[in-house]
């Protein structure tokens, strides 16, 4: 009985503990894709103002 209390015990807490580290890595990966596209998509938002400012700055010399 106490061998299978104690394997027992220690298979859930490996479950929870590779659960865990699965979990973490999944929502490291996750934000990190979606925050690199809203990087690039600010970039390019970006890009696009500072051309429209200066096809305008070139319109009024």
């Amino acid at each position: 009985m106490n061998f299978i209390a104690s394997y027992l015990f220690v298979a859930v807490w490996m479950i929870l503990l590779v659960t865990s580290i699965a979990w973490y890595g999944f929502l490291v990966f996750y934000i990190g894709f979606k925050g690199g596209k809203e990087i690039l998509e600010m970039m390019r938002s970006l890009d696009r103002r500072n051309q429209a400012a200066g096809e305008e700055e070139k319109t009024r010399s």
